[in-house]
């Protein structure tokens, strides 16, 4: 069966990289958001994911990067709950991909009820957005061309001459 990583992550309060981090430790490879598993393999998996999380009362990130949407999937709260919270109680503005600090983010997930456990991210490969083409063209093997110059106006004010 098909699973998607990201409402499989929600529902065991995990961040769909730490989803990947075990679904990689398993051996099991997912694209364009999901993975192939029998039902019997969800519960190991589950099982690994409980393990690697650690306590419920607390919610494991990465130190790189934190934004207010890992957040949220890390709780298992919507996203503007959680910008709401962090604009009204934490008292600091940013949007949903505004990397956040250590001490912003702990009070955040605190509010929460929760407390952070810093974790570093997994090395694994995370999985690629349709369209993504291996063999395109090198940076250094680009050719060299004139550069295109634009004039801009109305045409019957003499650039038609240019």
């Amino acid at each position: 069966m098909q699973v998607k990583i990201a409402e499989f992550a929600q529902e065991l309060h995990c961040t769909p990289d730490q989803l990947v981090g075990v679904l990689s430790e398993f051996g099991i490879s997912q694209a364009d958001g999901t993975f192939e598993s029998e039902k019997d393999d969800l519960d190991l998996i589950r099982e690994a994911v409980k393990e690697a999380v650690g306590d419920p009362g607390s919610v494991r990130l990465s130190p790189s990067k934190t934004t207010p949407r890992d957040i949220a999937a890390a709780l298992g709260q919507p996203d503007k709950d959680v910008l709401k919270t962090l604009m009204t109680k934490v008292k600091v503005m940013a949007t949903l991909t505004t990397t956040l600090a250590q001490d912003v983010a702990e009070k955040l997930a605190g509010e929460f009820g929760k407390t952070v456990v810093w974790a570093e991210p997994s090395t694994a490969p995370k999985p690629q957005l349709g369209g993504a083409k291996k063999g395109g063209p090198q940076p250094h093997k680009a050719e060299k061309r004139p550069p295109v110059v634009t004039i801009l106006g109305h045409v019957d004010h003499g650039k038609t001459s240019l």
